[in-house]
């Protein structure tokens, strides 16, 4: 057996909305029909033109599969599936851990090692919980899906798909937790939405924009090394409410920079996020018995509450 973390987060769609009095904005809402057919239509394709190629790396939906079970006289609607990726470029000579004997390694740079990376989602209301990885983050799963999903997503009006993260702390508690605050880095994904909810954040948005550049970060550090910031409470308040409600839209990470104990800390919302430590099978290699994962992530949607969602969000 061996423990591994996976972290809870929330799939969105946006389409677009026309306000009473002639305004458009994009509201969120999830459609379990919408992400089935969006993942069939890229898992249909070949699995070279479904890879997602980074600097010494890439990834791909490598496995899906979906599921409708009884549990106490309920209906419990998943699917599960995971993505594979590699490095590739480096190839190094091999050591032996007691020994340190060292051996050629006959891997070709255009090789690499396959790594896997689990996930349930639970269709009632976009639940998504994913293994920890330092590849395969949050950020690559939503890019994952909204390049290779644009085309479906496009043919059915809808603007784009979000992965938020679910907290399981206060964010300004971890903030008050701090003696005093230095810095704070509030990164915008600029592409993501129209409905930035403060000035403060439109003016960067639009600057972004004329730059042609995809995240925008706003940078406020104290006058003084010494001294700390007034008055912030205020502005991160009306950015990210208390309790475990998601930032405003277009928010996609806050870093608050302060001092405790006369040692400098970092405090980041990504890092207060819902996690489930889970023990799992491994076989002789420690790779991770699939099936046994699969169950484990199906325990975690049954015992989760369901998310809140607005009334007006799409039903299937």
């Amino acid at each position: 057996m061996a423990e591994r973390n996976f972290y809870a987060y929330q799939i969105d769609f946006q389409k677009l909305k026309k306000s009473p009095d002639g305004k458009e904005t994009y509201s969120n809402f999830w459609s379990y029909r919408n992400f089935k057919n969006m993942i069939d239509d890229i898992t249909f394709k070949n699995k070279n033109d479904i890879k997602r190629v980074y600097n010494g790396w890439f990834m791909l939906l490598d496995e899906i599969k979906e599921f409708n079970e009884k549990v106490n006289n309920s209906e419990h609607k998943y699917m599960v599936g995971r993505f594979l990726y590699a490095e590739y470029g480096y190839v190094g000579k091999l050591r032996h851990v007691d020994t340190l004997a060292q051996r050629d390694n006959d891997k070709d740079p255009r090789e690499g090692e396959e790594r896997f990376v689990y996930f349930y989602i639970r269709a009632s209301d976009g639940l998504l919980v994913l293994q920890g990885d330092t590849k395969v983050i949050r950020s690559k799963v939503e890019s994952y899906f909204s390049e290779l999903g644009k085309e479906y997503l496009q043919n059915n009006y809808i603007h784009d798909i979000s992965v938020s993260t679910l907290l399981r702390g206060d964010f300004l508690d971890e903030i008050k937790k701090l003696d005093s605050v230095n810095k704070i880095e509030i990164e915008l994904a600029v592409e993501k939405t129209n409905s930035y909810e403060n000035e403060l954040m439109r003016v960067a948005k639009k600057q972004a924009e004329e730059f042609e550049a995809n995240y925008a970060t706003i940078v406020m550090q104290s006058k003084y090394k010494k001294e700390s910031l007034k008055g912030y409470e205020k502005l991160l308040e009306k950015i990210k409410p208390r309790g475990n409600v998601a930032p405003v839209k277009g928010v996609s990470n806050i870093k608050v920079i302060g001092k405790q104990d006369g040692e400098f800390k970092r405090v980041y919302l990504s890092k207060i996020s819902e996690k489930y430590s889970v023990n799992v099978k491994v076989d002789q290699n420690k790779n991770l018995d699939p099936e046994d994962v699969y169950m484990k992530l199906k325990n975690i949607g049954l015992k989760r509450e369901l998310l809140w969602r607005e009334e007006d969000g799409e039903k299937d």
